[in-house]
């Protein structure tokens, strides 16, 4: 919900306040399992996407890495 983050254009077309709510009992329940951070965080990019909100680059070297497996892009 950072109002100056990479999703900071998305929140005005979709609360990310559901998506905040699953992450922390998510983060919680497996102990603060970082994957799991970053699938929450794609799930919102991609709903955003969805509803023709640009999403910037979120992912980084150091932060929610994408495999290189993916079929989507790199650091979608």
């Amino acid at each position: 919900s950072d109002t100056s983050g990479p999703f900071q254009m998305c929140h005005a077309v979709l609360s990310p306040s559901s998506y905040f709510d699953t992450c922390f009992y998510d983060l919680c329940e497996l102990d603060l399992d970082r994957e799991i951070l970053c699938k929450s965080l794609q799930s919102y990019a991609d709903a955003c996407r969805s509803l023709g909100v640009e999403i910037p680059v979120w992912r980084n070297e150091t932060f929610c890495r994408k495999s290189t497996h993916s079929t989507r892009d790199h650091y979608s």
